[in-house]
């Protein structure tokens, strides 16, 4: 195997990465975000509820984007066992 094809299962495996963990990265972005600016306009000063904010909008995006999530992970897969040669490196 040359060199470009383990540089490509590479950056296959760091897009699939991307995909799969953006998503819940900006669902906790957004939500911090939202939660920060209503503290602010209530001067709040406790972090307790931005916490509780970022967990429920990640876990909420967890729930509803998993069959799409699995899907993606289960087709990564299947490329990185279905060719073993990449893997070993002979």
């Amino acid at each position: 195997m040359d060199v470009s094809t383990h540089l490509d299962m590479c950056r296959q495996a760091l897009w699939c990465a991307l995909m799969v963990a953006g998503p819940l990265l900006l669902a906790a972005i957004g939500g911090g975000t939202l939660a920060s600016a209503l503290q602010a306009a209530l001067r709040v000063n406790d972090p307790t509820p931005l916490l509780i904010v970022r967990i429920i909008a990640t876990a909420a995006t967890l729930v509803v984007l998993m069959p799409w999530l699995l899907d993606r992970l289960s087709q990564f897969a299947a490329v990185a066992w279905g060719t073993p040669t990449l893997l070993v490196g002979h």
